[in-house]
């Protein structure tokens, strides 16, 4: 619940920055608001700026702070799927360990159903028995040779077995969420800083009028802008 609590609040912090900088860092209009167009900032090169490198935009745009916040965000999701996925690692080694201890298991070259099969069932045989019941003579057998047997030594020990291997697929499951963290992190990082760009640009749009003589005699107004 750890993770899943942590990327939810990524989320919902997220959206309050994309609010609330909108107000406070892209409203921010330039001290010399006459600035020509070549201080516009692109909103689509803000944008696959923030894809390639999540902050990358932001700081393109003028964002200083909403991008420390999307590439600390993504240092951490790295961080989460990194180890989630050596701690899956460690623990299919713990209750590939328990089970050679308690049931005779030998898990070289055992895939993730093998091992369905032995947290469910007390041995091979009856395994094979139950398939035999349900599926009659289209029954998918496991072959009962001394590389795939396994009795367990207790009802207590195949419940603890059952219980190492949950924790070993939730650690897997937590690095997939950091996985669809990370996907999260650059979407929500391009449209924010695209958002940016364009408020930005918006910020910087000014029109001068001066009064100026006209070469047909006169005066005429001037007019300039920056858009």
């Amino acid at each position: 619940m750890g993770v899943r609590t942590a990327l939810l609040f990524c989320i919902a912090l997220t959206l309050a920055l994309f609010t609330s900088s909108a107000k406070g860092e892209e409203g921010k209009a330039p001290a010399d608001t006459a600035r020509t167009v070549r201080d516009a900032k692109s909103p689509r090169l803000a944008a696959l700026l923030s894809l390639a490198l999540p902050g990358a935009g932001q700081a393109y745009a003028g964002g200083g702070k909403s991008a420390r916040f999307f590439l600390f965000s993504e240092g951490a999701l790295w961080a989460g799927n990194i180890g989630f996925r050596l701690l899956a690692r460690a623990r299919d080694n713990t209750f590939k360990g328990f089970s050679s201890a308690h049931a005779g298991v030998r898990p070289e070259g055992k895939g993730v159903r093998y091992f369905d099969d032995v947290a469910f069932y007390k041995n091979i045989y009856v395994r094979n028995s139950t398939a035999r019941y349900l599926d009659g003579p289209d029954a998918d057998l496991l072959p009962e040779t001394p590389e795939n047997l396994w009795e367990w030594d207790s009802d207590a020990s195949m419940q603890r077995f059952q219980r190492l291997r949950s924790a070993s697929t939730s650690a897997r499951r937590d690095a997939l969420l950091c996985v669809g963290g990370l996907v999260l992190n650059r979407f929500a990082g391009a449209i924010h800083a695209a958002y940016l760009a364009r408020s930005r640009s918006t910020a910087r749009r000014a029109v001068s009028a001066v009064l100026v003589p006209d070469l047909r005699g006169g005066w005429a107004f001037a007019v300039s802008g920056t858009f």
